[in-house]
């Protein structure tokens, strides 16, 4: 009986300090403010909480439906190949009223970002060409497989709109929604 009572410590001990290092990490990354906004929904101290940075569906795969209490995706969905399908198989894995929490750059963050990023006269033509390369060739039949080549699916861009439509489409319930942004060691909130 003593037995039983030193490993449940030990588990105990074990997931108070995975708790721990994941909300360091994620607050190393992202800031303080993420780690609070995480903590809103989900108790980061429960062992059947996921995190992940991942845009692979294998790590997803493996999550077992049984114990999973909630989720949270840190990598950008625009970095998914197949958000949709990525999303459903979230969302078969969570049980009915679990959370699931992820992350994107919207259409309207990466104008912001892309206008701070270069300087007058280059600012226009570098997003003339971000716009062309990013929402033009996905779009027409002559340059989706140059679009495909170049980017293999990733950053792509993606209104609110149209991320939380594909939500909702896949089967999840969105009741909240924050802006938050997500840079690595920048955050601000909007």
């Amino acid at each position: 009986m003593h037995l039983k009572t030193d490993q449940h410590d030990l588990h105990l001990r074990y997931f108070k300090e995975r708790s721990k290092c994941r909300n360091n990490l994620i607050e190393q990354k992202f800031g303080q403010p993420v780690v609070e906004y995480i903590a809103g929904f989900l108790d980061m101290a429960n062992p059947g909480v996921e995190v992940y940075s991942t845009k692979e569906w294998f790590n997803i795969e493996m999550i077992s439906s049984d114990t999973v209490e909630g989720l949270v995706n840190l990598k950008r969905v625009n970095d998914i190949a197949e958000p949709n399908e990525f999303f459903k198989l979230v969302n078969c894995k969570l049980p009915r009223g679990k959370y699931f929490i992820g992350c994107f750059e919207s259409q309207k963050s990466r104008h912001s970002r892309l206008v701070n990023k270069y300087r007058q006269p280059f600012t226009y033509p570098a997003l003339l060409f971000d716009f062309t390369l990013k929402r033009i060739f996905p779009k027409t039949r002559l340059t989706r497989r140059i679009y495909s080549l170049l980017t293999r699916g990733e950053n792509r861009v993606m209104s609110m709109t149209e991320t939380l439509g594909r939500l909702v489409s896949c089967g999840f319930e969105v009741f909240f929604f924050n802006l938050l942004c997500l840079q690595e060691s920048r955050y601000a909130q909007l």
